[in-house]
């Protein structure tokens, strides 16, 4: 494993124990990332307290909106979509609303590149909110004004009064670092999802100490066991009850990356960073824990995901062969990823979609409808992997979406009506394990059936000699 570096003056310390009670869990913030839905705009937000002592701002509102996903206006040789973020502030304790009207600010994206149109760049944006110590519901809502469709993000937060006489730690904010010629810059990391391409990864947040004693932060990295691999063959065995890939991604199974401990001599607000750099593709939690002055435990965390340097997106060549196992021979596959040059392996990847389909005209179709499967898969099925390795990922990107979904409670079926005038065909998914504060996500399996073989293989062929786009789907 790459070693990486924490750059802040800390002093080693013996590990210690987290207790895993609910509360606890709610300290755990893991991003805020909306379901994906086709033409509303998508976005991710960050909304947790802060401390500012110059100021009574102590609700920070993090978030970032995809460009493809906006409606754009040509006008004065430029597009440009125009968006609306409101906030909504209720308070819990008086179940009521905070702030009437919402708190309303404007963005606007604009660019003279159609490349703006198909782009999974960001438009960042961030507000922080003066707001009165207690329990909170937080909206946060982007409206597309072109489109007047909107998505919204809930979260509940707790913002801990600096005057009531106890310690506390604020929600920790995740930065991304990029060092681009002479210049360093910071990225407000609000996914669960994050991609490898930072030099390294900043955590930040502040703790205040009301204690006459020292404050003492214990802080530890933890690597969770997780699946990683591709999904296999529909048709195949179905996974062992007990392995990696049935149970998805083991909590009680983590691996202690680095330990550290700091000591708050003065009292008062501090604001604490820390940097990692090498981090591998992977599960993490970067936990923080203190004792109060009534001898209370204070706990916060933050959990996220290393993923491929574009993701959701397709940009390097490497991305883009990667999903051709569901498509070529396993020894084949294993030989284009072999290949260290990109430029070869284009060339490698080019001969093998011509190989069967001749006209290239043709194979640009297949190829374009590949990859937006693929990209699809990963907005739509992402987890603690990326969406095209999941199950639901390999069924969506080689058979499309379905006809129709059948909701269960345990799982759903895909309905597809794969050969015209003969009866539905249905792909079972299982949802072996609820999602809760303990198992944060939607992890389905399929139902591996034999019998299902030959439609997969059918399928595969199907885009190897071009056939796939007259199939019925």
């Amino acid at each position: 494993m790459k070693k990486f570096h924490l750059l802040l003056i800390l002093l080693c310390f013996a590990p210690f124990t987290f207790m895993c009670n609910n509360a606890y869990l709610d300290e755990i913030g893991r991003g805020n990332d909306t379901e994906f839905k086709p033409g509303y705009p998508e976005t991710r937000v960050f909304i947790g307290s802060t401390f500012d002592q110059s100021s009574d701002k102590n609700l920070l509102i993090a978030g970032e909106v995809v460009h493809s996903s906006l409606i754009y206006k040509f006008k004065e040789n430029q597009f440009s979509a125009h968006l609306d973020v409101s906030i909504d502030v209720v308070d819990l304790a008086e179940k009521k609303a905070k702030n009437t009207p919402p708190i309303t600010f404007p963005i606007e994206v604009t660019d003279v590149r159609t490349d703006i149109l198909v782009s999974e760049g960001v438009k960042r944006f961030k507000k922080l909110v003066p707001i009165d110590p207690g329990k909170y519901s937080i909206s946060v809502s982007v409206t597309d004004l072109t489109s007047e469709k909107t998505t919204k993000t809930t979260k509940e937060v707790i913002i801990p009064s600096p005057d009531d006489g106890k310690s506390f730690l604020t929600d920790i904010q995740m930065v991304g670092v990029l060092k681009q010629d002479n210049e360093t810059i910071y990225e407000d990391l609000v996914s669960y999802h994050i991609s490898d391409k930072y030099d390294s990864l900043r955590f930040k947040f502040q703790a205040n100490n009301k204690s006459l004693d020292d404050l003492i932060l214990r802080t530890r990295l933890l690597k969770f066991d997780s699946d990683t691999s591709v999904s296999r063959s529909i048709g195949d065995r179905r996974y062992n009850s007990s392995s990696i890939e049935h149970l998805g991604i083991t909590y009680y199974d983590e691996e202690l990356l680095e330990s550290r401990r700091r000591v708050l001599v003065n009292q008062g607000n501090v604001s604490v960073f820390f940097n990692f750099a090498n981090l591998e593709r992977g599960n993490y939690r970067l936990e923080v824990e203190s004792t109060d002055t009534d001898g209370k435990e204070i706990y916060k965390a933050r959990d996220f995901s290393i993923k491929s340097t574009n993701f959701p997106a397709l940009i390097d060549v490497d991305e883009y062969a990667a999903p051709l196992v569901y498509l070529m021979r396993k020894k084949d596959h294993e030989e284009l990823m072999s290949i260290s040059d990109p430029r070869l392996m284009k060339i490698e990847m080019d001969k093998y979609w011509l190989k069967g389909i001749e006209n290239k005209a043709k194979a640009s179709q297949i190829i374009e409808l590949f990859y937006t499967r693929v990209e699809l898969a990963n907005k739509q099925f992402s987890n603690f992997k990326e969406g095209w390795k999941t199950d639901m990922g390999r069924a969506f990107i080689l058979f499309g979406p379905p006809l129709y979904v059948d909701y269960q409670i345990d799982g759903m079926r895909w309905i597809y009506p794969f050969d015209s005038g003969s009866r539905n065909v249905s792909i079972v998914f299982q949802k072996n394990k609820q999602e809760t504060k303990h198992f944060p996500f939607d992890h389905y399996l399929i139902e591996r059936d034999q019998s299902l073989s030959n439609l997969e293989y059918k399928y595969i062929q199907a885009w190897n000699d071009g056939s796939i786009l007259f199939l019925n789907q």
